[in-house]
C-alpha cells in the first residue's frame, strides 16, 4: 500500500499515541503485581517499542 507523506506522518503519530497507552498499561500491570520489574522493562525497551510500532503500522493497512 502506497501512502502519502501526510498520511504516513498521521499514522506514525497515531502509532506513537497507541504505544504510549500500551506502555502505560504495562506499567499499571507492574504496579498491580502482574509483571515483574524485569518484565516491564523488557516490554518497555527501545527494541520492544520499535517492534511494536513496526507491527502496529504494518497492521493498519489490513483493517
Amino acid at each position: 500500500m502506497i501512502r502519502s507523506a501526510e498520511e504516513q506522518a498521521r499514522l506514525e503519530a497515531e502509532a506513537l499515541e497507541a504505544w504510549a497507552r500500551h506502555h502505560a498499561f504495562v506499567l499499571r500491570m507492574q504496579a498491580e503485581g502482574l509483571l515483574t520489574a524485569e518484565q516491564a522493562a523488557a516490554l518497555g525497551s527501545e527494541e520492544a517499542r520499535r517492534m511494536w510500532l513496526r507491527t502496529f503500522l504494518g497492521t493498519l493497512g489490513s483493517w
